[in-house]
């Protein structure tokens, strides 16, 4: 520990409280159990949503193109096609080392086939039936939407919490609504 000599200032003496203060908020903010995630952390969270999801419907559509989207706007199902942007490259790329139909959703289409139906995804250019998996913004990163939409009759939601483990943050959905 290295000592100090005492100051003679209250200057001193209040910069010195000061910066220990600082400190001791600093500390308790990077340890705090609700600290926002950084950049890194929300892409392994979006990974792991996608990799979740994707698991989930891989049963139902096997082989299918999964094209992953970041919602960004409204509930409105019908305008699916205009709220999803591509997550960030890192996301796409870690998926598609494991899953090799994985495509950002700005390399897929909402075709419109059969009235009844809605509009059907699919791979651009192949015309492969696909579905699409999106996450909401990070607005509250420990309670995160997702869902999926193949066409107006296939179509679900989660709700995802994501929480602080010791290395990693853990993720678990349950299943809201399917069509």
């Amino acid at each position: 520990m290295i000592e100090l000599s005492r100051p003679r200032t209250k200057f001193w003496q209040t910069t010195r409280c000061t910066a220990f203060a600082v400190a001791l908020a600093t500390i308790g903010d990077a340890c705090s159990p609700r600290a926002e995630p950084t950049l890194i952390e929300r892409r392994q969270i979006t990974t792991e949503i996608f990799r979740d999801l994707r698991a989930r419907i891989a049963r139902d559509a096997p082989g299918q193109v999964t094209c992953i989207g970041i919602r960004v706007d409204g509930p409105d199902t019908a305008a699916l096609r205009t709220q999803l942007t591509d997550p960030e490259p890192e996301v796409s790329a870690t998926l598609r080392q494991e899953f090799a139909e994985i495509r950002p959703i700005s390399q897929c289409q909402f075709v419109d086939v059969q009235q009844q139906l809605g509009p059907v995804v699919h791979e651009t250019g192949t015309e492969r039936p696909g579905t699409a998996l999106w996450i909401s913004e990070f607005q509250n990163p420990v309670n995160i939407r997702a869902g999926y939409y193949a066409h107006g009759l296939a179509s679900g939601e989660w709700r995802c919490n994501a929480t602080r483990g010791n290395s990693a943050w853990l993720v678990q959905c349950d299943l809201q609504w399917v069509s």
